[in-house]
């Protein structure tokens, strides 16, 4: 009996422990790790931090750059391979109409997490912070990361529980490349 409710247990808790980070990860189950070598940031001034909390935004903005630099993906100012930009539900839920702002979702795009959502739209709850990465040659969602309870986090540790976020947000999709490398 005992021998059986170890695996459990360790299933449980490591099942916990994932949501526990807060952060999710959703992308197009079709795309090809390494196959992007470059990216630009784009600023979605109206939904960004930019206004609102231009250090929390430049920090956001910087982590971002860090994370795809970190791992062999050069920023350009042109012709990128990659479009990045991040949302922000600042002060209610935040629903993010992927139309406008110019690109879609593949048709393989495999959905996780907290949202609610259709093709075209994902609602986000208040306090979330929202990361798409698409390509620009097919203006489709490559992925995205999503973390919650960020904005609604005491302003004092509101940095750094976001640079942990981030950081557990590209581990998840370093880990999702890794697999996908090797299952070819």
């Amino acid at each position: 009996m005992l021998k059986r409710m170890i695996p459990l247990c360790l299933a449980v808790f490591l099942s916990t422990a994932a949501y526990a980070d807060g952060v999710a990860i959703e992308y197009d189950e079709n795309i090809k790790p390494g196959a992007y070598k470059t990216f630009s940031f784009v600023d979605a001034a109206k939904n960004s931090l930019s206004s609102s909390n231009p250090a929390l935004h430049e920090r956001t903005v910087a982590k971002i750059r860090v994370m795809f630099i970190r791992s062999g993906i050069r920023e350009v100012k042109a012709n990128p391979d990659l479009h990045v930009t991040y949302y922000a539900a600042k002060g209610e839920d935040l629903s993010v109409h992927i139309s406008d702002y110019g690109y879609k979702y593949p048709r393989h795009f495999i959905r996780t997490g907290n949202s609610r959502s259709t093709a075209l739209e994902a609602t986000y709850e208040q306090g979330a912070i929202i990361m798409d990465v698409w390509d620009t040659k097919t203006d489709e969602v490559v992925w995205r990361g999503v973390t919650w309870k960020i904005l609604n986090s005491n302003p004092e540790k509101r940095g750094k529980q976001l640079d942990k976020a981030m950081e557990a947000m590209w581990r998840k999709w370093e880990a999702i490349k890794r697999k996908r490398t090797a299952g070819k």
